[in-house]
């Protein structure tokens, strides 16, 4: 069963029992979007995300979210995280950044720059520049 975090089909799945629960992206979850996934007690819980990206988002004027679930659960259970240490979708020079600047250059790029260019690379021989566009 797939569904998402905001699925109406509780009362179709009362009964229903899994064997586990999986949430990805599941650092931009708040407690309220998994209560209803977590309320069958599943055997297991798997949660899949990072920390380091979209935290959840809260729009409201009275409610300040210091934190995601996500990140709590990591706090509180430092030995029941994993953190994959290889990414494969990044450009070397893109993943670069991210690694130095949040993950103390622990990520390991699984591929190389040759495995990222093709000749219609309108970028060959480009750097990488940040431009602060505030304001």
């Amino acid at each position: 069963m797939c569904a998402t975090m905001t699925s109406s089909c509780s009362e179709l799945l009362s009964d229903f029992k899994p064997v586990a629960v999986v949430v990805d992206e599941a650092s931009q979850c708040t407690e309220a979007d998994v209560i209803g996934a977590l309320n069958h007690r599943a055997e297991k819980v798997v949660f899949f995300g990072d920390e380091m990206q979209l935290s959840p988002t809260v729009i409201s004027n009275n409610l300040i979210l210091k934190t995601s679930l996500f990140k709590d659960i990591i706090e509180k259970r430092p030995d029941a995280a994993t953190m994959l240490t290889v990414q494969y979708r990044m450009h070397p020079q893109i993943s670069y950044f991210a690694n130095y600047q949040f993950y103390s250059m622990k990520i390991k790029d699984g591929v190389k720059v040759r495995d990222r260019q093709s000749k219609y690379d309108l970028f060959k021989g480009c750097s990488i520049a940040v431009i602060n566009c505030h304001g």
